[in-house]
């Protein structure tokens, strides 16, 4: 069906483009049945629901869940479940997956590169992550040690890109136009799209 941009003040018409292609393709849907809200945030679970598609990975749907707050009857339980299969994602010490919570940049990071593990693309070398990050980074330091390897990856594999001042903000929350870009980005990088 078709999906309008819905531009705001505060517009992503800059990955207009991108979001058309992930719309075509099945990957990206809109949040009402004829919009995408670009400048929306995107929760954890719908970045779920992007990477599997974008992955053609099937959903699962086991009798019992692996997370306490992920309810069967939730539109996204079997998109979660089968990231978490591919060990795309995983979850919190107290068992949640917190899938209403909107995503962070070093979160998107951080499955990016587990999804290009996944489909056997080598990553980018690199003698460290934080000479890289330090590199193109002011606030590179604010990165979560966890995040910093595969952000670096995510990086120099020029998928995830900073914001504005030099800074990638990785406790920042992403905007539905950004995770849809960097998941294009990222299909290009593992050759699933052409350039």
């Amino acid at each position: 069906f078709p999906v309008t941009i819905q531009a705001s003040t505060n517009s992503a018409t800059w990955a207009e483009s991108e979001i058309m292609a992930m719309t075509e393709l099945g990957i990206a849907g809109g949040v009402t049945q004829d919009g995408f809200g670009p400048n929306g945030l995107v929760t954890r679970a719908q970045f779920a629901a992007f990477l599997i598609r974008s992955l053609r990975i099937a959903e699962v749907n086991p009798a019992a869940g692996c997370f306490s707050d992920v309810s069967r009857t939730a539109w996204y339980y079997g998109a979660v479940e089968a990231a978490l299969a591919a060990q795309l994602v995983g979850g919190y010490p107290d068992g949640s997956f917190r899938p209403n919570q909107p995503i962070t940049r070093d979160e998107i990071a951080v499955m990016v590169v587990r999804a290009l593990n996944l489909q056997a693309v080598t990553p980018v070398s690199f003698t460290s992550p934080e000479v890289v990050l330090a590199s193109r980074f002011k606030d590179w330091q604010t990165i979560a040690v966890w995040a910093r390897g595969a952000v670096a990856q995510a990086v120099e594999a020029n998928i995830v890109r900073g914001r504005e001042g030099n800074l990638f903000a990785p406790q920042e929350n992403a905007s539905r136009a950004e995770a849809v870009v960097m998941l294009k980005r990222m299909l290009n990088s593992s050759g699933r799209l052409s350039q």
